[in-house]
């Protein structure tokens, strides 16, 4: 697979394969296994990282279910639908939508007694049960690293690629009590950070 500079960063990738697989270990470890359900949107990269979940989630046995949401104003009925289906967890994948619209998806899945599973930290700290995903500021902060080698003349089609090095697992241990999750201490000792 062929990877190209993407959004404003040239040369750092804001995804990898690996969090979809990590994200339905997590969902095991925490025994929402019986089924799970994913909110997906329009993203371009939606397709691939829905494969990519679906693929671990048949591996680990898990019935995958898909609701699309595109827009804001179809959150609360495609949660309740999900809800309604026997959904006990949503993985959300990760977008600039669903980033804008975490609180929202968050409060209507707590509403509705579902765990949320996000692919950047920040929701964790919104109040999704758990996060896994890369270290955006650490990302950020790489970026004036390609700037500068632009600015000296190096063609940013000649700049590698790099793929997240830091992925960042978050508890929420308030929510998981608040839903009645029972959080593994593996888990526990492999986040990177335990909200409390």
């Amino acid at each position: 697979m062929s990877l190209k500079p993407v959004a404003l960063l040239p040369g750092c990738a804001r995804f990898s394969d690996q969090p979809h697989g990590d994200r339905i270990a997590a969902l095991l470890l925490c025994r929402c296994r019986h089924r799970c359900q994913k909110s997906s949107t329009a993203w371009p990269d939606g397709k691939n990282r829905f494969q990519a979940t679906g693929q671990a989630a048949q591996s680990a046995g898990v019935k995958l279910r898909a609701r699309g949401i595109a827009e804001s104003g179809e959150i609360d009925q495609a949660i309740t639908a999900l809800k309604l289906d026997g959904a006990t967890t949503i993985i959300v994948q990760p977008s600039p939508f669903t980033y804008r619209e975490r609180n929202h998806i968050i409060g209507t899945a707590s509403d509705n007694n579902l765990a949320t599973i996000f692919g950047f930290p920040a929701a964790a700290r919104d109040g999704a049960l758990m996060a896994y995903g890369p270290d955006y500021l650490h990302m950020n902060q790489r970026a004036p690293l390609y700037v500068s080698q632009i600015l000296k003349g190096t063609k940013p089609a000649d700049l590698p690629v790099e793929l997240p090095s830091k992925i960042n697992l978050l508890v929420n241990l308030k929510t998981a009590k608040r839903l009645g999750v029972e959080v593994p201490l593996s888990l526990l000792i492999r986040a990177d950070e335990l909200i409390e």
